[in-house]
């Protein structure tokens, strides 16, 4: 990757970050380094997760996003048919919303980002890491109503 089309401020808070998650150990520091990379990818509102290989979300770690949509999601059981926690599955790189609902179109899935659409997650960047030999995966999703999100932040995930 070539670093040069990034800024010093860029590339130190991409460090920053980094140091920050070797040595995370409880949620304030998760909450911390979420925020710093929400603001990195100049995101409205942020969350992570972690999941198991069925689907289940095991654990999630919320910044910003509607506690009524996660409410929604949760009583919904929204996890199962969610394109972009499915596209995250099988995905190794950071990727942009739309990206999942070219690859998981039916209705279930677009209907489910339309109601998120209502809570004002239109548009969005994810990424994550897996973990198969322990059956868990986690995501790190950052959202908007704007479609603000670049190749540039993409990138900026993937370091």
């Amino acid at each position: 990757m070539d670093y040069g089309e990034f800024s010093k401020k860029e590339l130190s808070e991409v460090l920053g970050i980094v140091h920050g998650a070797t040595s995370c150990s409880t949620e304030a520091g998760l909450k911390s380094l979420l925020s710093g990379l929400k603001e990195l990818v100049e995101a409205e509102r942020a969350i992570c997760a972690l999941g198991n290989s069925e689907g289940r979300i095991l654990k999630a770690v919320n910044l910003s996003y509607p506690e009524e949509w996660l409410t929604m999601y949760a009583d919904g059981g929204f996890a199962g048919k969610d394109p972009v926690l499915l596209y995250n599955q099988d995905s190794l790189k950071p990727f942009f919303w739309s990206d999942s609902l070219r690859v998981y179109s039916e209705s279930e899935h677009r209907g489910l980002m339309d109601d998120a659409t209502e809570f004002g997650l239109r548009y969005g960047v994810s990424s994550g890491v897996k973990s198969p030999e322990k059956g868990v995966a986690s995501i790190f999703s950052f959202s908007g109503e704007r479609n603000s999100f670049t190749e540039r932040h993409l990138k900026l995930l993937d370091m």
